[in-house]
């Protein structure tokens, strides 16, 4: 269950190491792939929950930037921000697109608070 995959990893967040978090993660990314939308967005989620340390999943999660499925792509935007700048720069054409362009409202302003956050709105074509 959804749900119950990121009750855990944020209790993991509270109790475990670095390296143990690490390891979840790796197993959590696996999930961005499911033939199931509910456990692809609880992937995302749970990735956003760790902040920095979903950094080294840049790549899965701007892949996933993509899904047809909106709390994927919303969750996505938000691991994005949490793991940092660089993580922001390297996708920020896609998550611009994203804020001007996603038929859900929610992910269009997600997209557009991450690349605010960084101050790369405007490097990226964003209006004021």
């Amino acid at each position: 269950d959804a749900s119950v995959r990121i009750a855990s990893m944020k209790a993991l967040i509270v109790a475990a190491d670095a390296e143990t978090i690490g390891r979840a993660l790796e197993v959590v990314a696996g999930s961005l792939k499911s033939p199931q939308a509910s456990l692809r967005a609880a992937a995302a989620e749970c990735m956003a929950c760790t902040g920095l340390a979903a950094k080294p999943h840049t790549e899965g999660l701007i892949e996933a930037l993509g899904d047809e499925e909106f709390p994927v792509r919303l969750q996505s935007v938000k691991a994005l921000e949490g793991a940092g700048r660089m993580a922001v720069r390297e996708c920020g054409a896609k998550l611009a697109k994203l804020a001007l362009e996603d038929p859900d409202i929610d992910v269009r302003r997600a997209a557009t608070g991450c690349l605010r956050e960084f101050r790369l709105d405007k490097r990226f074509g964003l209006p004021d």
